[in-house]
């Protein structure tokens, strides 16, 4: 939902998530030091949990959520 959503804005279920590896593109190679830059994702993969993926990856989750009805603090 983004860092700027309130707890109370959206309820959901989490039914799947999809990692998308960044394609990066060299910007400015060197012998000591290689700068890359990001173009866009690769087709997406399931995973079972966010630990599956490398540490050292750059990329972007998508979470496949159902929304659910309000809460009764959130009508109050």
């Amino acid at each position: 939902m983004g860092t700027q959503t309130g707890p109370n804005v959206c309820h959901g279920v989490i039914r799947g998530i999809i990692w998308h590896k960044e394609i990066l593109t060299v910007t400015r190679p060197r012998k000591d030091v290689e700068h890359s830059e990001g173009v866009g994702y690769y087709e997406g993969v399931a995973i079972s949990s966010t630990s599956a993926i490398p540490a050292t990856t750059f990329g972007a989750f998508e979470f496949i959520v159902e929304l659910l009805g309000p809460t009764s603090q959130d009508v109050a």
